[in-house]
Parts: C-alpha cells; structure tokens; sequence
C-alpha cells in the first residue's frame, strides 16, 4: 500500500528550485479564453458549404430554366388567342382578315421571345398566324405555335402542320 501512494504522490516544487539561477523566468498565465481568439471557418467548413451550394444549384438551375420556358410558352400561346380574338373583330368590322399585325394592337407583337407571321389566304378571307422562337431567347430551340381562323391549334419543333400536328390542348 506504501507504494502505491508513492507512485501517485504528486510532486511539488521547492521554492528552492524555482530560485534557483537555472530556472529561466516565465511570464504569467494571463487567462486568456481560447474560444475569444479562434473566430472564422475553417477551411474544410468553407469548401462543405461551396459544395452543398453547387449541389442545389446543379438540382435547381435545370428546373428553373424549364419554368421560364414553359412560363413563357403559356404566355405566347395567350398572346395568341388574343390575336385570334382581334382578327374576329377586325373581320367583324372590314369582312376580311388583316395582315398588319399594327391594325390588331394585339401585344404579340412586341414580344421579344418570339417572331410573329400572318400568313392570309382565300381572299383574305382565312388565316393562319404562328410564332417561332427567336435565338437568343429562353425558349430558343423550343416549338413554335400556330393558330387558324376556325381555331386549330398546333405545336412543334422546328413547325408544324394544323389538323395534323399536336394541339396545345394536348401539351
């Protein structure tokens, strides 16, 4: 038992060593809190964060670029019908369809995604009216839309055929 309290007696200084010419002097404990001095992120916290980031917006980016392409068809195909609408009223008013997309006042015709053509036929007494993307646009490389006088709808990439091809009713 003697031994095992020398073993884990703890050892104290003599105040002779600490006087001692040998012993260099140290300057005093100050106190100071470690967790005041160490502020930031660590470098492995920084690069976890930029990964998490790229992953969300590797997730999103697709998904919102698809968004404003649809957004944007949606609108164009409105801006269609609006069209339509004001061939039957210029039609009502002239008993002919109008070419001039000026006559109509429709908003088609400043919309910067798409090109707009109206194309009459039979003494202008039919139409058919269809927008294509333009390049440069959120809906570049997308499908065009077409619209008649009776109301035929179709869409497609790169044209298509009214009566043949799918009608937006379908998308």
């Amino acid at each position: 038992m003697k031994t095992l309290t020398l073993l884990f007696r703890k050892k104290t200084r003599t105040s002779k060593r600490l006087n001692s010419p040998q012993a260099p002097e140290r300057a005093p404990f100050t106190g100071v809190d470690m967790s005041q001095t160490e502020r930031g992120f660590t470098l492995i916290e920084l690069l976890i964060a930029v990964m998490i980031i790229g992953i969300l917006a590797a997730v999103a980016f697709p998904s919102y670029t698809r968004y404003v392409q649809s957004a944007t068809e949606s609108q164009v195909q409105g801006e269609l019908m609006d069209l339509a609408a004001a061939q039957e009223r210029w039609r009502a008013q002239n008993f002919e369809y109008t070419a001039s997309l000026a006559d109509l006042r429709t908003p088609l015709a400043s919309n910067k995604n798409y090109s707009v053509s109206l194309t009459l036929a039979n003494n202008n007494q039919t139409y058919v009216a269809e927008v294509t993307p333009n390049s440069g646009t959120p809906v570049a490389g997308e499908a065009s839309f077409k619209i008649d006088q009776d109301g035929t709808t179709c869409y497609g990439k790169g044209g298509c055929t009214l009566g043949s091809g799918p009608s937006w009713s379908k998308k």
